[in-house]
């Protein structure tokens, strides 16, 4: 087995922007209304969104109904397929009859609108695993602040955390094929980053806990679930930026806090950490010079930086690619 790979604080890049949650009492998301961005009286036009060209290839996407069994959760999911024409990294990594992996994308509070949509075709396009999308809103989104965040507060997050597991269980099996697991990963945005910590985190008390997870900007609250041991069974990365002002959400200071635990989690299982065909990582990176939504370039995002995000485009990739590939 290679030696344990120590989880890191890694200070990296420049972006900024806001948003919160955390859980209340009834396990619905309550908001931190002095936290969200104040709400900031903008014109018709500054609500539009500004299309920006990516270094990484977005082929138009293929966005379809998914065909597994649903029954265990009430909200649409999506398919962003790989972009025929392209070369998928993950072909030739993955064993003949071994599933082509999964990648549940996740949201932020704006809905599954057009970034959202243009991440997971990325990530498929460059992976070569399947981009899962479940729409947690049910087909609703806006580009308004305020209906934002009454769409995130009026979550049920309990709920939807559990059928976010019921969805990533059905993943794992395969449709077809000799081999009864596929590899599943997770990677989420401001609130779907606080949800892709969790589900990695009830997944890990599962025998097949989740092969990747990949957090940006967002910790869930410690009343919703306990995201310390999630180093001991998923390899794991949590993107912060250094300049967030979100307290207890995705601050620099609480994005440090999540390091140390982690590494204390490490040490107190005698420096085992999701161990076997992959290297060992656990890793909080904090961006230099940014704040919240850094990887935002749809949604009037005055500090995007199409530079250091196509660099940690570049490192997401890398990380699913080793972490998703069979052989």
């Amino acid at each position: 087995m290679p030696a344990p790979a120590r989880p890191a604080i890694v200070v990296i890049g420049t972006h900024s922007c806001r948003r919160a949650v955390h859980a209340s009492a009834s396990g619905r998301a309550a908001p931190l209304l002095p936290l969200l961005f104040p709400l900031r009286n903008r014109s018709a036009a500054a609500r539009t969104t500004t299309t920006t060209t990516t270094a990484f290839p977005v082929a138009p996407r293929d966005r379809r109904a998914l065909s597994t069994d649903a029954s265990s959760y009430s909200f649409p999911v999506h398919r962003f397929d790989p972009h025929p024409t392209l070369d998928h990294p993950l072909h030739g990594s993955t064993a003949e009859d071994a599933p082509q992996p999964s990648v549940i994308v996740l949201q932020e509070w704006w809905g599954v609108d057009d970034q959202i949509s243009s991440h997971a075709q990325r990530i498929a396009n460059n992976t070569g695993a399947v981009a899962i999308v479940p729409d947690l809103y049910h087909g609703k989104q806006t580009l308004d602040e305020a209906e934002a965040a009454h769409m995130m507060t009026s979550l049920n997050w309990p709920k939807a955390l559990t059928e976010l597991e019921a969805l990533a269980l059905a993943e794992q099996t395969a449709r077809g094929g000799p081999v009864a697991r596929r590899k599943v990963g997770v990677v989420g945005f401001c609130m779907g980053g606080a949800l892709s910590l969790a589900l990695a985190s009830r997944m890990a008390q599962r025998a097949s806990p989740l092969n990747a997870c990949i957090s940006f900007y967002g910790i869930p609250p410690k009343s919703l679930v306990d995201v310390t041991s999630i180093p001991l069974t998923t390899p794991v990365q949590a993107h912060f930026g250094e300049n967030d002002d979100l307290k207890g959400f995705s601050d620099a200071e609480s994005a440090k806090e999540l390091a140390k635990a982690w590494g204390l989690s490490v040490k107190q299982a005698g420096g085992i950490h999701a161990h076997g065909l992959h290297s060992l990582e656990s890793n909080v990176f904090i961006h230099a010079n940014v704040g919240h939504a850094f990887m935002n370039e749809l949604k009037r995002r005055p500090y995007f930086n199409k530079d250091d995000a196509d660099k940690t485009w570049s490192k997401v990739f890398a990380f699913l690619i080793e972490h998703l590939k069979s052989v």
